[in-house]
């Protein structure tokens, strides 16, 4: 009861089907946190915080001790917390973002400070709060019942020309209209239908129904 942290990291680490009870660490701090190096956070891993307190913090270090970031990955099977992002420090330069990659899990929230000297990207995972702010390009967060589960739009892709976004079927276009439809302009992207689409026995909403909700990318159809 009389530790601050768990671990607090500046190195190269893996985490592989471990389980970590924080829950009687001192304070409201965060059970771990990260500053430096590459981490990866896989198989049935679950870390455990107190009520209040984070389960992962990603830190970008602004200092000049340790200024490459922490760069996280996480896969896992088990149950994670919350996850924030954050900097300190008071370089101006040199230095490099955290970054913190999400494809798996079961997770409390995900929320960064104001400064945003950070990058996330979520491809994957459940979520108890709405983690749409880092969900991948290409992805969407589906809520059902107060969980917000983060699953891919289109069948592959990364929406380049070279490696378009597919559509290939009737429930992909649609998920592809409603997100157009909800502000998402896709500019820059390129979209495209590999399958014969029959929409004949189907109440179409028109993609772009409204002012400003325009697609402004390329689709090859």
């Amino acid at each position: 009861k009389n530790i601050l942290r768990f671990f607090q990291s500046y190195a190269n680490v893996n985490f592989v089907d471990m389980t970590i009870d924080g829950t009687n660490i001192r304070g409201n701090n965060s059970v771990i946190e990260f500053a430096n190096g590459n981490v990866s956070i896989t198989g049935s891993t679950s870390i455990t915080a107190k009520p209040g307190a984070k389960a992962i913090n990603v830190d970008t270090w602004k200092i000049d001790s340790y200024s490459g970031g922490a760069h996280v990955t996480i896969n896992t099977t088990g149950s994670i917390g919350d996850v924030y992002l954050y900097s300190e420090g008071n370089k101006t330069e040199g230095f490099t973002k955290s970054t913190l990659n999400i494809s798996g899990g079961i997770f409390g929230s995900v929320t960064g400070d104001e400064n945003k000297e950070y990058t996330a990207s979520i491809t994957g995972g459940t979520f108890s709060s709405d983690p749409s702010a880092y969900v991948a390009e290409g992805y969407e967060a589906v809520e059902n019942e107060g969980k917000w589960t983060v699953k891919p739009i289109f069948a592959g892709g990364t929406g380049t020309a070279g490696e378009p976004f597919v559509i290939q079927n009737a429930e992909q276009f649609e998920t592809f209209r409603d997100n157009v439809n909800a502000g998402n302009t896709f500019e820059g992207k390129t979209i495209e239908l590999t399958d014969d689409i029959d929409l004949s026995n189907t109440e179409w909403t028109p993609i772009g129904n409204e002012s400003g909700k325009a697609f402004a990318g390329t689709f090859d159809g």
